[in-house]
């Protein structure tokens, strides 16, 4: 840890913990890269699992200029709280809703109260509208912004032809709902329809609880998903309470045909788009039906960048940050 003389830090992102694979991880990371790389920012990246991460908390809290807090899981630690109370300046960066939200509220029912009480006199920023309004039911948020996650937008790269290839991206969880793809990919083969289901991600917890198809392709953790998403189709997002689904984005960055599930922060964009569509139930033959009407449609893939692009952009995430941060704390 650097002394304290003539020690100042811009921007403080504390993280509960951290991979890339994650879609809770990867745009706040870019973030701090895009910051300290092009903008000359000094950044601090403390992640809660390290060595000492509760001094380095306190060191390098009050030593900043403004704090993100990224993430729900953040707030398992009092001496997070403890931060948000005594500081200004501060951003809470949510991603989670009822899969996450609810549990916390029941486990850690203090805990909970202290965040809610943080919601009100705190910055927020949620990534859709849709995880906004889902917070409504726990407790108002007056000062808060839709910062949509950023992503890096992709090379381009020739898929290679073949089957026609249905994808997932996600951990293998309940809310990621790998029985319902399953079950779809078993109705392909009873109907001897041309498919193949592969999904992409490693085990999210609950797996004996929950159904694998063995007309699923498991693939498990993949260290370049963009790369794997340039030899799909169509991909098939089937998780509910999403509060963003940052994949689908990716996706349509490269003009592939989406069927979403409704419960996402996107889905209200992408049920506007050409070679796209959203169901609101979980019902195979319903989905089947879905993904026949997008194979027939062509996907108009500028309009598709183009709402990425006004999402997703390091521009646009940054200047929606610094609109959260200029606002006057409580």
């Amino acid at each position: 840890m650097p002394p304290l003389k003539n020690k100042k830090f811009d921007e403080l992102i504390v993280l509960y913990d951290f991979t890339l694979a994650g879609g809770a991880s990867r745009p706040i990371y870019n973030y701090y890269k895009h910051q300290q790389e092009s903008a000359g920012k000094r950044m601090v990246l403390l992640r809660l699992f390290t060595r000492r991460s509760f001094l380095k908390l306190w060191y390098y809290g009050f030593l900043s200029e403004r704090i993100i807090i990224n993430g729900l899981p953040c707030f398992n630690y009092w001496q997070v709280l403890l931060l948000c109370v005594l500081k200004r300046g501060v951003v809470i960066y949510l991603h989670e809703a009822a899969p996450h939200v609810e549990p916390f509220a029941q486990r850690h029912a203090l805990k909970f109260k202290a965040f809610c009480w943080m919601l009100r006199n705190r910055k927020v920023a949620f990534v859709s509208e849709w995880q906004r309004h889902y917070f409504l039911k726990w407790t108002t948020v007056p000062r808060y912004k839709i910062v949509y996650n950023n992503i890096n937008f992709p090379y381009e790269q020739k898929a290679e032809k073949g089957k026609i290839t249905i994808a997932m991206v996600g951990y293998q969880s309940r809310y990621k709902n790998a029985g319902f793809f399953s079950k779809v990919a078993d109705e392909a083969v009873n109907r001897y329809l041309p498919y193949e289901f592969i999904w992409i991600g490693g085990e999210g917890g609950e797996m004996s609880q929950m159904y694998h198809s063995p007309n699923v392709r498991w693939l498990g953790d993949l260290e370049h998903v963009m790369d794997a998403l340039n030899s799909i189709d169509i991909l098939f997002f089937t998780s509910y309470g999403d509060t963003f689904g940052l994949v689908i984005t990716e996706a349509l960055y490269k003009g592939k045909k989406v069927v979403s599930f409704i419960e996402n922060g996107l889905a209200p964009f992408v049920s506007k788009l050409k070679g796209c569509r959203v169901y609101e139930q979980f019902d195979e033959s319903l989905v089947l039906e879905l993904i026949d009407q997008v194979l027939k449609e062509e996907v108009n893939v500028k309009e598709h960048r183009d709402l990425v692009e006004h999402l997703c952009s390091m521009d646009n995430f940054k200047s929606r940050l610094e609109e959260l941060f200029a606002m006057p704390d409580e």
